[in-house]
Order: C-alpha cells, then sequence, then structure tokens
C-alpha cells in the first residue's frame, strides 16, 4: 500500500533548467543550441555539487566554456528565470498531501537549492532531500534509503515521480513503486491506475 509519494524537482515540480536556457537564450549569446547546452554540461563537477568548490568558481567556470560572453550577474539572472516552479503541479502535491505523506528527492547543484528554497514553499512537503546537501545522490541506493527511513516507511511503501529512466529504473531495483513523468495528465492516469486517491 502505498503512503508516500516523492518528487522530483527539475522537470517534474519545476522546468528542466538546463533545457529551457538553452532553448530561450541560444540565440542571445549567438551560439548552437548544443553548443550552449554543452558548455553547460561539460562543465558539471561533483566536487560543487558535494560543496568543496563555491558557487563563483562554478560560475566562473561556465563563463569560461561560455567565452565570457556573460558576467557572473547575467547567468545568475538568466538561469534563475528558467528555474521556474510548476504551479500546477504544486497545487497538485498539496491535494495529495491530504492522503499520502509527499516529499522531494532531486540531485541538485547548491547554486539552484538556494534559488528554490526561495521560491519553494518546502513545508508542504514531509522529506526534502537535496543531493548536495546530503552529499548522496540518484541512482545511487544509498539516497533511496535515507528517504525511507526520513519517512520511517518501507521501500513498497514509496512512489516516486521522476522524468529521468534510470532513476526510475533504480528505485523499482530498490523496491519502490515508480512512474516516469511525462506531464500532470499522463501522472494522474498512472496514478489512478495505482489505485491512489487523486
Amino acid at each position: 500500500m502505498i503512503k508516500a509519494i516523492i518528487f522530483d524537482v527539475g522537470g517534474v515540480l519545476t522546468s528542466r533548467r538546463g533545457r529551457t536556457f538553452v532553448k530561450k537564450y541560444h540565440k542571445k549569446f549567438g551560439m548552437d543550441p548544443e553548443e550552449l547546452h554543452l558548455a553547460f554540461h561539460d562543465f558539471y563537477s561533483i566536487d560543487y555539487e558535494f560543496g568543496k568548490k563555491n558557487d563563483d568558481w562554478f560560475l566562473n567556470g561556465i563563463r569560461k566554456n561560455l567565452k565570457n560572453i556573460i558576467s557572473k550577474k547575467e547567468l545568475r539572472k538568466y538561469w534563475f528565470l528558467c528555474n521556474k516552479v510548476d504551479k500546477g503541479m504544486i497545487r497538485f502535491a498539496k491535494k495529495l498531501k491530504k492522503e499520502y505523506k509527499i516529499g522531494i528527492l532531486s540531485n541538485s547543484l547548491p547554486i539552484f537549492t538556494k534559488d528554490l528554497r526561495n521560491k519553494m514553499d518546502l513545508n508542504l512537503f514531509d522529506v526534502v532531500v537535496f543531493s548536495d546537501e546530503v552529499k548522496m545522490k540518484k541512482p545511487n541506493k544509498e539516497i533511496f534509503d535515507y528517504v525511507v527511513k526520513k519517512l520511517k516507511l518501507n521501500p513498497g511503501e514509496c512512489l516516486f515521480v521522476d522524468d529521468q529512466e534510470q532513476n526510475i529504473k533504480a528505485a523499482k531495483n530498490f523496491g519502490w513503486k515508480a512512474i516516469l513523468f511525462k506531464g500532470l495528465g499522463e501522472l494522474k492516469k498512472e496514478l489512478e491506475n495505482l489505485s491512489i486517491k487523486i
């Protein structure tokens, strides 16, 4: 029996920052969309995600990949504008909370976790787990076990909603129920198929 529904953030409760940024701003920067996408993702660092490097180090690295065509201030501004909370999903989460525990399990970077904590009322959720804060990340088993322990539930009592196939497969391997997110309408159908009260 499902007792908790846990949501990913980027691509589920909010827009996917990288994809939205590329789509919105590649023309402004005069860059091919794929080139702009790689400028961000080629600079990903576990050292930054887990707190061994600071925000300035991260932003300066991306700026260097972008050939310094944008200031740190502009980069923060444009990127945060793309970090939009999906109000429809938040309303739906509030509705689910009447019957179930709800939570967040997200791989995140410090700069975005800070932004999300300013934009979202995280008090709505019974458990909130960001990878950068707990120094663990999906799809590793330890972070799923951490969420289960925080909720004081068994894996089979937890349902995970994520937009990445590898994370869905991992959750199922660890005994969770899981749904690949393709939009709110499709999510409602999937939940009804699992007899979740919506």
